[in-house]
């Protein structure tokens, strides 16, 4: 009888010990973000270089959160494209959130991101006065009834330049080129969400989580 009880807890025991161990899940604290919530995001790196952003690029960033209620845990990404908001910073666009094998839609931007603009050359200025006063001396006199060449024309021309704006200054060169950034491991991201998450309803699921948006998670 002992020998029985010996051996049906043998075999028992691989059975309770694997019932004990902890299966790693991501999961968030919340059921949705409202609209409006502003989150501080860690940002996270595996090989601990910072993370590069160019503009008009999509780009990964992987993420962790906690403020008040809401608990976002590390392997998160957000996902969005690094949009130009002035001569030096940009800020990241946000179309997705992925948790897990989770993909939700998300509406959301960063709070701004110094860049260095990578210069290509300078927009030619356009002189609107300039562009403008052919046009009109050429329309000025059939416009008044005056010949065109005559000096009567050519003084309407001015006149109607006037009340045009033909005569306004050039407008100003502008530096042309691609404005580029980065994050560094464990520096802070402010996001504001423009619309709900509902983290109820994602929008698609990744058979092996975030390694199939980026292959160097």
């Amino acid at each position: 009888m002992n020998f029985r009880f010996a051996l049906v807890s043998l075999l028992l025991l691989p059975t309770a010990a694997l019932a004990q161990t902890p299966v790693p899940r991501f999961e968030v604290s919340l059921a949705r973000i409202a609209a409006g919530t502003r989150v501080q995001f860690l940002v996270l790196s595996n090989s601990g270089a910072p993370l590069s952003l160019e503009e008009n690029r999509t780009v990964t960033v992987p993420v962790a959160a906690r403020a008040g209620g809401l608990t976002i845990p590390g392997g998160a990404l957000l996902v969005g494209r690094f949009e130009r908001t002035g001569e030096a910073s940009g800020a990241l666009n946000i179309e997705s959130l992925v948790i897990g094998q989770n993909v939700y839609a998300v509406r959301a931007t960063s709070t701004p991101i110094p860049g260095l603009l990578r210069r290509t050359g300078t927009a030619t200025p356009r002189y609107p006065g300039r562009e403008a006063s052919g046009t009109l001396f050429e329309a000025g006199g059939d416009l008044l009834g005056i010949p065109v060449h005559s000096r009567q024309a050519r003084a309407a021309t001015s006149l109607l330049g006037a009340l045009f704006g033909a005569a306004a200054p050039p407008a100003p060169e502008r530096s042309t080129g691609t404005l580029a950034a980065s994050l560094e491991p464990m520096q802070t991201l402010g996001v504001q969400f423009l619309g709900e998450v509902d983290f109820d309803s994602p929008i698609a699921q990744l058979p092996n989580g975030p390694a199939d948006l980026n292959g160097s998670w």
